[in-house]
């Protein structure tokens, strides 16, 4: 249990409703974070202790940044937003960096399958002054794997790792 000592992480989770994004969410949760999933049905997930909803989206810049207001960190999970659909996804990630150059919040981490199209992104990320990390996901869904990779995305949040860089996670064998 946090005490009135212990320094607040308020994670905002754009995409969360996948499979990924609910081991993204339980593992923060665990973890004693506070979670914001931006949705646009309010409905939809659990009330859990710890996870806060708010309506919201990437439809633009103004959209973007009232979705984003109050957070320490963004984590996006393109494939959440628009499975499958790279042109949409990066709309809303122009949406996104937009909404996030009118704030203070600087955290960004965008999961997605970038592949070596990355390089353009990232000079843009960092053109915003933004403390970034892109994450290149396996396609898979297999629980135990989903569990390591949110571990692994709660940790690049938790350590300040990967700042700046391009991580790949891979299926163990």
């Amino acid at each position: 249990m946090k005490n009135a000592e212990t320094p607040v992480f308020k994670l905002i989770l754009l995409g969360g409703q996948c499979t990924l994004g609910d081991a993204l969410v339980s593992e923060l949760l665990q973890r004693q974070h506070e979670v914001t999933l931006i949705l646009d049905d309010l409905n939809q997930p659990q009330a859990r202790p710890g996870l806060h909803v708010k309506n919201g989206g990437l439809a633009s810049a103004d959209q973007a940044e009232q979705s984003i207001a109050g957070g320490s960190a963004v984590v996006c999970l393109l494939d959440g937003l628009a499975p499958g659909d790279f042109s949409r996804q990066g709309l809303m990630t122009q949406a996104l960096l937009a909404g996030m150059a009118r704030t203070p919040l600087r955290r960004i981490v965008l999961v997605g399958q970038f592949g070596g199209g990355a390089a353009p992104l990232a000079e843009l990320l960092q053109a915003g002054g933004l403390r970034w990390t892109l994450v290149n996901t396996p396609l898979s869904e297999h629980p135990d794997s989903l569990a390591g990779i949110a571990a692994g995305i709660a940790d690049l949040l938790d350590l300040n790792l990967h700042v700046g860089e391009q991580v790949n996670f891979i299926e163990a064998p």
